[in-house]
């Protein structure tokens, strides 16, 4: 009980004129400046730490939105690869080589995974470019997939014939595209679609 007593008496020592009753004005106006600033400081500690957190939300989110328009241009990309017109090529031998002077080939063009619109083939010259505009190997609206064209060649042994043709065609939703195909019989290539720029 001692002690408490002079607990309070120490605490009248410490605190001074705080604990003056009535309050004075001057001791008081002087507490509440300073429990001012310091909650200044705390609401300034806090204010910073809640700004920190907001910026770091902002770049996630930033990062998030990125992200998500690559996504959407990858199934754009994805979506816009299964529907263009893509044709496949494929020579058959109509005769034994070794045998005889002259050889046949057929050589077939097949649609391999869409339908095609407005299916063009020419024949080119050796850098691309249509000899003839007006004469069309194949001229068709539209086309599902499957044999689309077919042609015999002969080829006399030990003379190279060689054909370039290039074929345009528009996917569903009316994007041209552009294959080549080069026949150096006996052998065939065909290059992948591209995209008509314009």
């Amino acid at each position: 009980m001692r002690s408490i007593f002079i607990a309070c008496l120490n605490m009248e020592n410490i605190l001074g004129d705080l604990s003056c009753y009535p309050f004075k004005s001057e001791v008081w106006g002087t507490v509440f400046d300073f429990s001012t600033v310091v909650l200044g400081v705390f609401s300034l500690f806090y204010l910073r730490k809640t700004f920190g957190e907001q910026s770091k939300f902002n770049k996630v989110q930033i990062a998030l939105n990125q992200n998500q328009d690559l996504l959407n241009k990858l199934l754009l990309t994805k979506e816009r690869l299964s529907l263009r017109p893509l044709f496949l090529v494929r020579m058959v031998g109509l005769g034994n080589l070794e045998k005889e002077v002259q050889h046949e080939f057929r050589f077939e063009l097949h649609l391999g995974n869409a339908s095609a619109m407005n299916i063009k083939i020419w024949r080119t010259d050796y850098h691309g470019k249509i000899v003839n505009p007006e004469i069309k190997l194949l001229d068709e609206e539209l086309l599902m997939p499957g044999l689309v064209f077919s042609h015999s060649y002969i080829k006399p042994t030990g003379i190279g014939n060689r054909d370039l043709l290039l074929i345009k065609a528009c996917d569903e939703t009316g994007l041209e595209y552009q294959q080549y195909v080069r026949l150096v019989l006996p052998r065939i290539s065909i290059t992948m679609p591209k995209l008509v720029e314009g």
